[in-house]
């Protein structure tokens, strides 16, 4: 919990379940959160953890986990909390989208949910966010299998403008190599991460 007259931090929850979790839980949880919450945004599907002792050494490894699964996010929220009222700290399978953050953006909910998709993206208006599906199940896009999570991606292209304009360096190689920007818009601008 954090206190918005003191600081312009937020307040930030994360949910690791195992991979056998069924992901229409998932997306009842987000839908239930968008119903009943006020917030910035949300990110949900395939997601890296690291050792909060060792963010450094876990970044190492999550960093090379990212080159290859393209779908998979990964949040340092300690550090991106000062900077989610600026923008939108990822893309996921499910992206929730807080009203008054779309606002502040000047992204159009209702062109998102009017817009003719390539791929089996869902676009649903909530009493406080809106929320972005991108296909029916999560995908990883493992690039050593040649599989590209498209959906994920066309969703990420049309969010690429909302996106944290200067985050924070994630550690290890990510910071190393400057490459926090590269991954955010890994989608966008693939040369940048390829």
């Amino acid at each position: 919990e954090v206190d918005q007259e003191r600081e312009p931090r937020t307040g930030y929850v994360q949910l690791f379940f195992p991979l056998d979790f069924n992901p229409d839980d998932l997306l009842a949880m987000a839908i239930e959160v968008g119903q009943s919450y006020p917030l910035c945004s949300g990110i949900g599907g395939y997601g890296a953890s690291f050792n909060a002792n060792f963010p450094r050494n876990s970044f190492q490894h999550i960093h090379g986990w990212c080159r290859r699964y393209l779908g998979m996010d990964v949040q340092y929220p300690e550090h991106t909390a000062w900077h989610v009222r600026q923008g939108l700290p990822s893309v996921g399978w499910l992206t929730l989208v807080g009203k008054e953050l779309a606002t502040s953006l000047e992204l159009d909910a209702a062109a998102l949910q009017g817009r003719q998709w390539t791929h089996p993206v869902a676009v649903m208006d909530l009493t406080h966010a809106t929320l972005l599906r991108a296909g029916e199940r999560p995908e990883l896009g493992d690039s050593n299998g040649l599989s590209f999570p498209g959906a994920q991606a066309e969703v990420a292209q049309v969010l690429e403008p909302y996106l944290i304009p200067e985050p924070p360096e994630l550690p290890g190689k990510f910071k190393e190599e400057g490459d926090t920007q590269a991954w955010m818009h890994r989608f966008s601008l693939p040369e940048g991460w390829a």
